[in-house]
């Protein structure tokens, strides 16, 4: 039999016709080699980082099977034993730097480096850049405010001074794109030639892919969504400019999802940039296959954790073995993740303040009650209720509490048809019916005089509510103080949901133009209201 390569494909030719059964077998079935249409040959594609050639040349000699290989056979060998070395080395150097053994006359000249920037690295900072500069393609899983930003852009600098790349190409959401055009000029002292691709239509952004050379962007900022759907126009760009791409995801834990929409389209195009990095603070928001869509990001041709790697882990945790699932992890990945911790930060002692308790207010208070007593009422009868219309209204008790103790008014509104209070007491509906025309929520007056203390101080306030309705009650007591606040909920739209041709752009505001007056120490936007789930990734 003969071994021979095209490409990405294994190509076996030369099949003797009394070859064993069971060996056709493993080749058809178990490794899915195809038949071609002359009947003479096998054929197989291979995927990134397959080895299955070599597995199919040891099982065939193995077989006893004379086997012999072409020239682009042996080549292909050669390139995966060359690029197996490299990955190899590269863990190595990784492992060997965070066990503190390392080149010190290289790591004398990147500090060196790092001492020619605008802006001082910290500590930490200066061993994650380092670890990113000697291992290529790494993750940074720090803690928020460790300065992730900062050490991708010094070593990103590095590599452009080297003639090694000289584009920045940046995937997260809308909110990061604001700190990473603020962090490239104070990092490196320059401000970039850049452009966000977010929120406008295609046919708006698709130029922006083709631009020559001294036209283009040094730094592309690129939502996870605006990637999805222009993904063969990036592929194209990546391709013209020579894979000299330096490729971030901000906010990794985006990409989790194994086969999801937004991972997908960021390993499309993966393999073609030159650099890569993963930065997020959460990399294992749920379980340890959170971690698979990015190591397959990072080394799409290595696959850090392979098949059987995933199926022993996988195994592990349904035994609950966590302990060896984390060991055997580390093992594969360890090398090649920095992380800082908060307690490598430096900071002071965290501030617990207590809570500010204050009373009620007649009116509140007394629907307060009404609700509590009928809750207790409620549950007497909880041993009836199937799980499933217990767990509900659990729930929807909860919540009903939550209103009452926010917002009085809020209660006016079903939750759903399956409701709990239906409010018999006609004496009760009127006061929440009323309610805004006999007091304000004793929560909101301290607020308020909170605030004006505030203002006195020069100091910029966030407030967080879960209502939007309390929310909107804020906005508009704060307004008639006189004080300048904004709002940021559901109904305000992101960047990259509304077009930049919109004829209303102009009066439009979004939750990222908000969050940036806010930020800026010069705007007069001191006051922020904001719903969590609209603003928190912000």
């Amino acid at each position: 039999m003969k071994l021979d390569s095209n490409r990405n494909q294994i190509i076996i030719t030369e099949i003797p016709n009394n070859i064993d059964p069971t060996i056709l077998y493993q080749l058809r079935n178990v490794w899915q080699f195809q038949e071609t249409e002359d009947k003479q040959s096998l054929i197989h594609d291979l995927q990134e980082g397959d080895d299955l050639f070599e597995r199919v040349l040891n099982y065939l000699n193995q077989e006893g099977i004379s086997v012999t290989t072409t020239s682009a056979f042996q080549q292909l060998q050669s390139d995966y034993n060359e690029q197996k070395e490299r990955f190899r080395g590269i863990l190595r150097k990784c492992e060997d730097y965070k066990n503190g053994i390392f080149d010190e006359n290289a790591a004398n000249v990147f500090n060196q480096y790092l001492n020619s920037l605008p802006r001082t690295l910290r500590s930490h900072q200066v061993n994650a850049a380092l670890h990113q500069y000697f291992g290529t393609n790494t993750a940074n899983f720090s803690v928020p405010g460790a300065g992730k930003t900062s050490v991708v852009l010094s070593v990103y600098e590095k590599l452009r001074r080297e003639n090694k790349t000289n584009l920045l190409f940046v995937v997260g959401p809308t909110a990061c794109f604001f700190p990473w055009q603020t962090e490239f000029e104070q990092t490196l002292g320059r401000t970039p030639n850049s452009t966000v691709l977010a929120g406008q239509k295609i046919s708006e952004r698709q130029g922006f892919y083709y631009l020559p050379v001294p036209q283009r962007p040094e730094l592309y900022l690129i939502s996870f969504d605006t990637l999805k759907n222009d993904i063969s126009h990036v592929l194209t760009m990546f391709t013209m400019i020579d894979s000299n791409v330096y490729m971030v995801v901000d906010e990794g834990h985006y990409i989790k999802s194994l086969n999801g929409k937004r991972a997908n389209a960021v390993l499309t195009i993966a393999k073609h940039a030159k650099y890569r990095c993963v930065l997020t603070g959460t990399p294992i928001p749920h379980s340890y296959p959170d971690l698979y869509n990015l190591f397959d990001y990072l080394w799409p041709e290595e696959n850090p954790l392979d098949k059987h790697t995933r199926t022993k882990i996988e195994l592990m945790q349904s035994n609950s073995n966590n302990d060896e699932a984390k060991e055997l992890i580390d093992k594969k990945i360890g090398p090649l993740f920095y992380r800082v911790r908060k307690s490598d930060l430096g900071l002071g002692p965290q501030i617990f303040n207590e809570p500010i308790l204050i009373p009620m207010n007649p009116v509140e208070n007394k629907i307060y009650n009404y609700i509590l007593d009928k809750i207790r009422h409620d549950s007497l009868k909880d041993y009836m209720r199937e799980q499933d219309v217990l767990e509900k209204l659990i729930r929807g008790r909860l919540m009903r509490l939550r209103q009452t103790a926010t917002y009085s008014k809020l209660l006016d509104t079903a939750l759903d048809e399956s409701d709990l209070f239906n409010y018999p007491n006609s004496e009760l509906l009127d006061l929440i019916i009323n309610y805004d025309e006999m007091e304000r929520p004793a929560k909101l007056e301290t607020l308020l005089s909170m605030l004006t203390k505030y203002k006195e101080d020069n100091l910029k306030v966030v407030i967080w509510t879960n209502f939007v309705r309390s929310l909107k009650l804020i906005l508009n007591k704060i307004e008639e103080l006189g004080l300048n606040a904004k709002g940021i909920w559901g109904d305000i739209p992101r960047a990259d949901s509304i077009s930049q041709k919109d004829e209303s752009i102009g009066a439009l505001q979004t939750r990222e133009s908000i969050r940036n007056e806010f930020v800026d120490p010069t705007s007069g936007l001191d006051i922020l209201v904001a719903i969590p789930a609209a603003c928190a990734e912000a």
